[in-house]
Order: structure tokens, then sequence, then C-alpha cells
């Protein structure tokens, strides 16, 4: 469909940017421990939004797509590192096409910041572990890793 080829070349446009990095690096670990992300339906996702004790992070991939595949392992490092704070879930767009068209989902990956029910930012393409946990410390638990504390200059009176 005209969906597949357009979240195609989106996949593949997010792609170069990021193979030029990871051919610098070394991959040390082979992905061979099992990746622990939950995967959700759209029905599942409704009962996790429902729940505004921790915010989430929704990675919504497809099984085609090149550069979602280099994204689960560092979206699994990630959610390792934020373990307990931040609840990590992970969505096929081809099985829950009317959710990813609600979510305006264009480009894969795309990982949705959600903080009290809503998505508070959003992010595309194929992102390192580091900035994945840099922008959730930062966007959904409010701590400026820069200084180590929560920021709280926007709550503070001027």
């Amino acid at each position: 469909s005209m969906r597949n080829i357009f979240l195609l070349l989106l996949c593949l446009n997010n792609a170069r940017s990021f193979i030029g990095n990871l051919l610098l690096r070394t991959n040390h670990e082979k992905h061979s421990k099992s990746l622990k992300v939950k995967e959700i339906t759209s029905d599942e996702f409704e009962i996790e939004l429902a729940d505004n004790s921790t915010p989430i992070l929704l990675d919504v991939y497809a099984t085609w797509c090149g550069p979602c595949a280099l994204l689960a392992p560092e979206f699994e490092k990630a959610s390792q590192e934020l373990k307990g704070q931040v609840k990590f879930l992970k969505m096929d767009s081809d099985k829950e096409e009317d959710l990813s068209t609600a979510l305006h989902v264009y480009g894969l990956p795309t990982v949705l910041f959600i903080k009290n029910g809503k998505e508070i930012f959003r992010a595309e393409g194929v992102i390192h572990s580091e900035d994945i946990v840099e922008m959730a410390k930062t966007k959904l638990l409010g701590i400026d890793s820069s200084k180590g504390k929560v920021d709280d200059s926007l709550t503070q009176e001027k």
C-alpha cells in the first residue's frame, strides 16, 4: 500500500545517518540476550495509558524496517538502565495499524515519550541508548543530568 511505501522511504532515510555512526562503533553484544521489552496491542496500550504512575516510552516499529531492528537493542539497553523509573513498551505498526494512525506515526521507528497519559515528545529514527536515557531523564523524569538533580526551574517563581 502507499502507506507502507511511504513508511519504507522514511525508514530508509532514517537509516542513512545512523549507519555511518554504527560502522564506527564495535558491536560487543551480538544480541545474545533475548530482548525483554514488552510488546503490546492497542487494548493493552489503553490499559498502560490509564495507569499514570509510571512514564512510558513506546517504540513503534515494523518487522520489515531495518532501522527499527537497529533501534531494538538500543531501546532494550536503555530499558535496563531506567528499570523501575520508566516503562518501555513496543508496538508493531502493521499489527496495530489503527492505533499507529491515531498516534500520527508516519516515520519508523518512532519513540513516543508519554507522561500522565499524554504524549509530550517524540523522536524518529535510530537513537543510541545513551540518548534515549538522556531524553527520558530530561523529558519524563525532570532530571537535568548535567547537574544530576531535578530541574525545578520550571516551578520556581521568578
